[in-house]
């Protein structure tokens, strides 16, 4: 090899050594990342809906998936309904059943998912985490239950 090519060999090396170096010692800090503030919730812009009833109540009791489900399970018993009705009576329950359960699913789903990612960043403790996996695992496992035993009434 000749002395020219070696020359420019070596000096083409050092240049890209010399760029790959600036170019990593050019590199911005990671900006820190500032917290997703969540949205309020809707209940401090809510009115009660009758004077015995706080807003709270009616919002986490009336309108919690467990009064949903003794509802319809209230509903179907008092069904007088027989025949064709009856059959319709027992589908409609059972989508309404079945909407609520996936709802809570995808709710709970959605608040594991976050959960992951709020444990990696030290926003919640191992225990915190557990009780949404929990809560999550228990809802997964309603639907799949319910999902097994439904069926469609022709």
């Amino acid at each position: 090899m000749s002395k020219t090519r070696q020359t420019i060999g070596v000096a083409v090396l050092i240049a890209t050594m010399t760029l790959a170096v600036l170019s990593g010692g050019c590199q911005k800090e990671p900006e820190a990342r500032q917290p997703i503030q969540p949205e309020p919730s809707i209940i401090g812009s809510l009115e009660p809906v009758h004077p015995d009833e706080s807003v709270d109540e009616t919002f986490n009791e009336r309108f919690s998936l467990e009064n949903a489900l003794q509802r319809v399970g209230q509903i179907r018993e008092s069904s007088q309904a027989t025949g064709e009705a009856a059959m319709a009576m027992r589908n409609w329950t059972g989508a309404i059943e079945g909407t609520l359960l996936k709802q809570d699913y995808l709710l709970k789903k959605a608040d594991f998912e976050l959960a992951k990612y709020r444990l990696r960043e030290g926003e919640i403790t191992q225990a915190q985490f557990d009780e949404i996996e929990s809560a999550f695992r228990k809802a997964e496992a309603d639907f799949k239950g319910f999902w097994e035993g439904f069926g469609i009434s022709d």
